[in-house]
């Protein structure tokens, strides 16, 4: 307070921060709390935050509050609205609400309707390659990526997804929360692939790793199979026209934790040959 007073009056933001708070920055560690413009604009925080980057000072944006005083009229804020973009969010995959309790509230996400919302974008193709993030087109549960590894190979890794028996879980509610018993948790991921025209299928997969994997799709299974390069052959009779879900399963014991590093797939439809 004794400083203050010692002062002139008319010292801009900056120049007041200068002679107080920084002699006290290069001695101990600072950090600016509750910060923030009252009208919700950037005239004093951007000039500020440059200034405090520039002497290594920690600061704390104000307000995380949409109500009361604090809506850009009688305090900064930095959101409008608690919860608007999450249910925006679930209206858009059409989310029925299951359970409502005082403080949150449960949605149900219907699979089949992701699905369906998904297949529109998923594009015809020969050749994907897992270091690119376009290969997120065709993923569905279980992926991630991509990822570095050592010696800078960009891959997409598979370590496991939750599954419910027949398609659906039930929920049931405890003193914890809300609980699915009956979700199981498998090392595997899903791939959608537009087959067009449906005929054998071979889908040559090419890993980082030596991997151990098996290929499944509606009923039919191919493998396990051991290598670096893994081709599964489907035939025709368990393909659709249009998108197909497959699920490539690591067959490692679950104790190895190692997941399969996925670089490619070359698809080779076999019509010709029949």
């Amino acid at each position: 307070m004794a400083l203050a007073q010692r002062l002139p009056r008319d010292l801009s933001p900056l120049a007041l921060a200068d002679a107080t708070i920084a002699p006290v920055a290069e001695r101990f560690p600072v950090v600016t709390g509750e910060m923030g413009d009252t009208d919700c604009k950037h005239d004093y925080i951007s000039p500020y935050m440059r200034w405090a980057d520039d002497r290594g000072i920690s600061y704390l944006g104000w307000a995380w509050d949409a109500h009361g005083g604090w809506t850009c009229q009688a305090g900064p804020s930095l959101i409008t609205d608690y919860d608007r973009r999450v249910l925006n969010n679930l209206k858009a995959v059409e989310a029925t609400k299951v359970l409502q309790l005082r403080n949150y509230a449960v949605y149900r996400i219907d699979r089949a309707t992701i699905t369906a919302m998904l297949v529109d974008a998923v594009p015809p193709t020969r050749h994907i390659d897992f270091s690119s993030v376009a290969a997120g087109r065709h993923e569905l549960s279980g992926w991630t990526g991509p990822l570095l590894l050592e010696g800078g190979r960009f891959v997409s890794a598979i370590w496991e997804m939750e599954v419910c028996p027949h398609d659906r879980c039930k929920t049931k509610l405890t003193e914890l929360g809300v609980k699915m018993p009956d979700v199981k948790t498998r090392a595997m991921g899903e791939l959608m692939i537009r087959v067009d025209p449906v005929c054998d299928l071979a889908l040559t997969f090419r890993f980082a790793r030596p991997s151990y994997a098996r290929l499944s799709t509606r009923g039919f299974a191919v493998g396990p199979l051991i290598g670096d390069t893994l081709t599964f052959t489907v035939p025709a009779a368990h393909l659709t026209k249009g998108v197909n879900i497959f699920e490539l399963e690591n067959m490692l014991p679950h104790v190895v934790a190692t997941p399969l590093y996925v670089s490619s797939l070359d698809l080779t439809p076999a019509c010709a040959a029949r």
